[in-house]
């Protein structure tokens, strides 16, 4: 398999001729990255999203019309698409960063000015002052109104060995004091801390969905890595939906027009049943009756695994108290 030594210029790679951009015996692009930042950034951003239009071509896939992206990815038009698992982690990282932004935002961005700062500081202050006393009333409190949440929680724990059970109860019990106490000085920080371990366990709720979606299409024919793909582009157009919501929150912040960020998040939670309705629709080549009937027991299902698997992340998050 010699390679025709006319024409095209020599990879440096392998030494083979090139008449593409890309070597056709080892894949190497021709382009020097070393030449500029902008190749050099470029490579990186085409790794990792493999942006040569596909990621324009999937996202506009996945909403109009919806389920395009999903059908094509199935049927084997895969090349021109961002593949499912890549998209729903960049995707849904970009939504919890932003998350993170616009908690942090809202949390500095009410003063306006140094004045604003001094109040807080005197705040903090006069809290720090009485220590003692918010810590012991906090331990109250956390006595009063952890110990029944602790007690449910362990009972979810009971097939652990006696000794793991109490050691996670012990654990438990002193990092839902530590939350108290923190959502006392600072609720934002809370719930930060709270909800941190929600990413991971947002992913792994993927393949459970995904059975779930087996189990109500167990006669159309598709395996359970299709549903899978379903489970993980839906998800990806269900994350950018909420991501558009919580930019034009921060928007509206900026500008000073609630009406904005109001506006986008009612069309936002208008747009994920109806989009998620229709792509199931399409995919699944079903009636809209039927459609309609598995789309709302889909939905009961998923409710269900989201409970358990936010509850899990909730515990996760204690435990790391």
């Amino acid at each position: 398999m010699s390679t025709p030594e006319e024409g095209g210029v020599r990879c440096l790679n392998c030494g083979h001729r090139v008449h593409d951009a890309y070597c056709g015996h080892c894949g190497q692009s021709l382009r020097n990255p070393l030449r500029s930042l902008r190749s050099l950034f470029g490579d990186l951003v085409d790794e990792w999203l493999g942006v040569d239009n596909r990621l324009l071509r999937t996202v506009r896939g996945l909403f109009w019309p919806p389920g395009e992206t999903i059908n094509d990815y199935l049927s084997g038009k895969r090349a021109r698409h961002v593949p499912p698992l890549k998209l729903y982690l960049v995707i849904s990282a970009l939504f919890f960063l932003t998350l993170q932004i616009a908690g942090t935002d809202v949390e500095t961005g009410v003063a306006d000015g140094m004045a604003g700062q001094s109040v807080q500081e005197g705040e903090r202050s006069s809290v720090a002052a009485d220590d003692n006393v918010a810590d012991d009333l906090a331990a109250v409190e956390g006595e009063g109104k952890q110990n029944d949440e602790v007690h449910v929680n362990i009972g979810l724990l009971r097939w652990l060995p006696e000794e793991w059970a109490g050691q996670a109860k012990a654990k438990l019990k002193a990092g839902a004091q530590k939350f108290v106490r923190l959502a006392k000085d600072d609720p934002d920080a809370a719930l930060g801390a709270l909800l941190q371990q929600m990413p991971v366990f947002l992913f792994l709720m993927m393949p459970f969905f995904a059975l779930w979606l087996k189990i109500l299409y167990i006669g159309s024919g598709r395996m359970y890595m299709e549903h899978l793909t379903v489970a993980l582009y839906s998800h990806s157009a269900i994350f950018l939906l909420l991501w558009f919501g919580e930019m034009a929150k921060l928007l509206s912040a900026q500008v000073g027009i609630g009406a904005i960020g109001t506006v986008t998040t009612v069309l936002v939670w208008l747009a994920i049943p109806f989009g998620l309705l229709s792509t199931q629709k399409r995919v699944y080549g079903q009636g809209w009756w039927w459609t309609t009937f598995k789309f709302v027991v889909a939905g009961l299902g998923h409710l269900l695994l989201l409970a358990t698997f936010l509850s899990m992340s909730v515990i996760a998050s204690l435990l790391r108290f």
